[in-house]
């Protein structure tokens, strides 16, 4: 099977679905929040497109989820824009 370059995670999941012959189907993010601290605890250093990809958000869904976190400090923004990292990974307050 030819795959043409794949241009957002609907076109992965699809080309997956059908390599797979529907056995492997994407499962939906329901709480992007948790799922966000599951993968910061994982992956404290991530990049921007990373994290759009895995929570299935656009780039202004993504910077919307992830304003509180900033503010916070549990995030850091590092200065290409283009990569996070976590600053308390666990979600722990302390």
């Amino acid at each position: 099977m030819r795959v043409s370059p794949l241009n957002g995670y609907d076109a992965l999941a699809d080309a997956i679905r059908t390599v797979s012959g529907g056995k492997i189907k994407p499962r939906e993010v329901a709480d992007k929040a948790q799922a966000l601290d599951d993968l910061l605890a994982k992956h404290p250093l991530i990049s921007r497109i990373e994290l759009c990809f895995a929570l299935d958000l656009s780039e202004g869904e993504l910077r919307l989820l992830l304003r509180p976190y900033i503010e916070r400090g549990r995030m850091l923004e590092l200065e290409t824009g283009d990569f996070y990292q976590a600053n308390n990974p666990a979600g722990d307050e302390t």
